[in-house]
């Protein structure tokens, strides 16, 4: 076996063994074929409040808390205190909201401001984002990784992160991290989270042994 063909070996093995690693990395969709916050999902009767909610579909696994939250006003957030039995994350038929103290079950910024924090087991890209008991009076707050990347989001003009929005379906682009807060600061702010869909990013070694074994092949054509 020549050397030339070695390479090409070792370069085709490269590829093959990345390629399992880049294929989970493509875009999946909660919801795709049923709601993915729902009762049937989990295992959790409709109705019930919850400390957190796991979920894992096509690899990725996410777990929900909800927490009340004190911020500046402006979208950058004081302090956290989660939210624990007896109240917590509300367990609806399609969605996700918050409940406290005769507060309601949806997120909302009446008196204490609430959130769902969305924290996955790897890095993802938020690629979109339905909510739920929406009007034309709410808007909400996304803060990432700790960062807020805005604030009052109703049709987000202005955002580089945001795409498109339609009705309560919000598209967004470069926005990637673990830990995904949505929460609500204004009074008549109030919604619950129905689904999202995330993208898992490439772990830094399949993108390294990719590059290595297109380089490789690229290589061995040279010598042929």
């Amino acid at each position: 076996m020549t050397n030339k063909t070695k390479l090409t070996i070792l370069s085709l093995g490269m590829l093959v063994g990345v390629l399992p690693a880049l294929s989970s990395a493509t875009m999946f969709d909660y919801g795709a074929n049923e709601t993915a916050f729902s009762a049937q999902n989990s295992g959790i009767s409709y109705g019930d409040v919850v400390d957190s909610f796991g979920l894992t579909m096509d690899g990725i696994s996410v777990t929900t808390t909800a927490y009340t939250i004190v911020s500046d006003g402006h979208g950058v957030i004081d302090s956290m205190s989660q939210i624990t039995n007896p109240a917590g994350i509300w367990v609806g038929s399609d969605d996700l909201g918050v409940t406290t103290s005769g507060n309601g079950t949806l997120i909302d910024g009446d008196g204490l401001d609430e959130g769902l924090l969305f924290s996955f087991d790897q890095f993802v890209t938020l690629d979109y984002l339905n909510l739920d008991n929406w009007s034309s009076n709410d808007d909400f707050n996304l803060t990432v990784d700790g960062v807020s990347l805005f604030h009052d989001c109703h049709s987000c003009s202005g955002s580089s992160y945001v795409t498109s929005v339609h009705d309560d379906v919000f598209h967004f682009t470069g926005i990637t991290g673990k830990d995904f807060l949505i929460w609500a600061d204004g009074s008549n702010d109030d919604f619950r989270v129905d689904r999202m869909r995330v993208t898992a990013v490439p772990e830094p070694t399949s993108i390294l042994l990719l590059g290595l074994g297109l380089a490789g092949l690229r290589f061995s054509r040279r010598r042929i």
